[in-house]
């Protein structure tokens, strides 16, 4: 009675399959199975269960990332011109933080590291915390832009500040390595690599960056 209806036009499958590996997308796997179903002479009507969640949830994480990064990378130009005063420096800034969320995903894709719903804002929390390091070498350089110094030195100037905050994010994230759930461990090993990547990226990609783009003005 719970597999056949009383008019014996629908009835309900049950399947339970073992995922031993990645490949194919569990969508197209559903239209696989459909496509057998369909060969015996039955029509799909509804199919639903854990495994198409999941295949949802994949897709709507991916639709997150996407949207968060394309609106958030157009706000912080903007504000990185507001504070450099410079379509250039602001393009460089860009450029040098959108590194590290990029290096942090393929790193991620590279190794397999799965994406959740607690890893995935890591992406666009980096981007910020890497942004805010830039934006006060970009406010510093153009303070003492009547002085003529250069990006290496605004850089040198503010590496202390930038190193100390980068120990402090770094070590109250550190914390998260004792959790038990696996997702918070992974999001606070994702925040502690991107803290570390905005560092280096602020200290020594977008001097360089920066530093090349206007002297070939």
């Amino acid at each position: 009675a719970h597999f056949l209806t009383q008019d014996r036009r629908f009835a309900l499958y049950l399947l339970r399959m073992t995922e031993r590996n990645a490949s194919g997308r569990r969508s197209e796997i559903k239209s696989e199975l459909a496509q057998i179903i369909e060969q015996h002479g039955f029509r799909v009507f509804r199919t639903g269960g854990v495994y198409l969640l999941q295949d949802q949830l994949g897709t709507l994480l991916k639709q997150s990332i996407r949207n968060s990064l394309i609106w958030s990378i157009p706000i912080f130009t903007l504000c990185a011109y507001v504070v450099s005063r410079n379509v250039i420096v602001s393009l460089s800034i860009i450029l040098a933080a959108s590194l590290v969320p990029v290096s942090i995903l393929g790193i991620c894709g590279i190794f397999r590291i799965p994406l959740d719903l607690v890893t995935i804002p890591s992406a666009t929390l980096i981007i910020a915390l890497g942004v805010d390091e830039m934006f006060h070498l970009a406010h510093e350089h153009r303070q003492n832009r009547s002085e003529n110094k250069r990006w290496n030195e605004s850089a040198t100037r503010l590496s202390t500040p930038i190193l100390n905050s980068a120990t402090i994010l770094s070590l109250g994230f550190s914390v998260l390595f004792l959790s038990n759930f696996p997702p918070s461990v992974r999001f606070g090993l994702l925040i502690v690599s991107g803290v570390l990547l905005s560092c280096l990226s602020a200290l020594f990609v977008l001097p360089t960056l920066a530093g090349k783009l206007l002297d070939s003005r």
